[in-house]
């Protein structure tokens, strides 16, 4: 099982590095995220998140300014969710890219998730010119320090809808169910999703 996860997460990121080396901006996600509204919608929800945005060095910036635009969970707006999410093709998500596969490789227990959420966050201080220590960041990245630091904006948690207790709305892009046994398995929790969509008068996906 754990080589089976490393395999499938280890594809996450080598896929996501490829795209981006080829020049192809993308939108990744999961198996078990229902779409309410095409992936297009999620563009024009940018300005919004970009204003409301918890970072407040991104308050402010357009859309071309963001390299990775991911989801948060929404009860903590600001905790990564790598369910979903846009990339633009550049020089500075492809190192990211490689830096999560190198983190994968000296942290092979570490799930790939807070590995994301790590780097990330680590390329947002360096862009600020904040530097961490292990001292003071016990799971700090172990890769070096980034050429092209990636900047990155999340996903407003009422359209990209990730929770073990979903609230949705009729703002909703997309919704990932989070949980354990029985909705622990990919189509049990799309199958949650899309009948928590049907009581909500969402409709069928486009």
């Amino acid at each position: 099982a754990r080589d089976l996860r490393s395999t499938a997460q280890g594809a996450k990121f080598l896929v996501s590095r490829w795209l981006a080396a080829k020049g192809v901006d993308f939108v990744f996600f999961e198996a078990d995220v229902w779409w309410v509204k095409s992936a297009d919608a999620l563009w024009a929800e940018a300005p919004a998140a970009l204003t409301l945005d918890r970072q407040k060095d991104m308050r402010g910036a357009s859309l071309q300014d963001v390299d990775i635009f991911v989801a948060a969970h929404q009860n903590n707006p600001s905790s990564t969710n790598i369910g979903v999410y846009a990339v633009k093709a550049n020089n500075a998500t492809v190192e990211f890219f490689e830096d999560c596969l190198g983190e994968m490789r000296l942290k092979p227990t570490k799930h790939d998730q807070m590995l994301f959420h790590n780097l990330i966050n680590f390329n947002r201080l360096e862009a600020l010119s904040l530097k961490t220590s292990v001292s003071s960041w016990k799971d700090r990245p172990q890769t070096p320090s980034p050429d092209a630091p990636v900047r990155h904006a999340f996903i407003p948690p009422h359209v990209g809808v990730c929770s073990t207790h979903p609230l949705i709305t009729q703002d909703a892009v997309f919704v990932h169910t989070l949980g354990t046994a029985p909705l622990d398995a990919q189509q049990g929790k799309k199958v949650h999703a899309k009948e928590m969509g049907v009581w909500h008068g969402l409709g069928a996906p486009p």
